[in-house]
């Protein structure tokens, strides 16, 4: 197994993440399917090993997994984005500025699939340099 540059979120960590999602936003707690709370810790390295994906993809990959293979009762949107953002963070971009109107209707679009990772993961590059501030007239697959 190839050693990532990366630090990854554990399964408890994404266990507290949602735990604040639920306490800050309310909602049903619990988990609904552990098989698809161990994958969506696994998808962002599987994503770099296979695929060569960069920070914003394995981000992408945490939001997507999580809200096309949801591990909650509830809450699954904000636990994503959370994750999303806390992979982001912990991997040295944590200058960011994202705008969170912006963002909770991408992961919308995402969720809904009318928006894909890939393009999910050009919003967060994007919106982290700069390049897009606002969606715009711009569709979700943009």
């Amino acid at each position: 197994m190839s050693e990532s540059p990366f630090l990854y979120l554990t399964v408890e960590q994404i266990q507290a993440l949602h735990a604040i999602a639920i306490e800050e936003f309310g909602g049903r707690p619990g988990l609904m399917d552990a098989s698809n709370l161990q994958m969506a810790a696994r998808v962002p390295y599987d994503v770099w090993l296979l695929d060569g994906g960069d920070i914003w993809e394995q981000a992408a990959a945490y939001a997507y997994s999580i809200t096309h293979h949801p591990p909650y009762h509830d809450g699954n949107k904000r636990t994503a984005l959370a994750c999303a953002l806390a992979f982001l963070d912990i991997n040295g971009c944590d200058q960011h500025n994202f705008d969170e109107g912006n963002l909770f209707e991408a992961i919308g679009w995402l969720a809904k699939h009318e928006l894909s990772r890939r393009a999910f993961a050009q919003y967060l590059r994007d919106a982290y340099d700069g390049t897009r501030g606002t969606w715009g007239e711009d569709t979700p697959e943009g």
